[in-house]
């Protein structure tokens, strides 16, 4: 194996763990998030953030709302779980 495949395969394991680790926690913050009984558009999940840089600078969204925020939650679930099938096979091929 040359050194820039070492690299390339370095890299996708990383990313195959945070992937594995993160997409855990989602899992969990969708399966402890509740509907509020007072709020019919409640779901549970008020807030949602995604940045460019991890100390929160540059361009960002975040999502407060009362609903919405559960699906949203879901498609970035099932969209992990497709990616991290498409890592690890990948990764097999090296």
């Amino acid at each position: 194996m040359d050194e820039q495949l070492l690299e390339k395969c370095n890299v996708l394991s990383c990313i195959i763990r945070t992937t594995e680790k993160e997409l855990n926690n989602l899992k969990t913050i969708k399966i402890k998030s509740t509907q509020r009984r007072d709020n019919a558009y409640d779901d549970g999940l008020y807030s949602f953030h995604i940045g460019v840089n991890s100390d929160m600078s540059g361009p960002s969204a975040e999502l407060t709302r009362y609903h919405g925020n559960k699906e949203l939650l879901q498609i970035i679930i099932e969209t992990l779980e497709k990616q991290l099938k498409e890592f690890k096979e990948e990764f097999e091929n090296f």
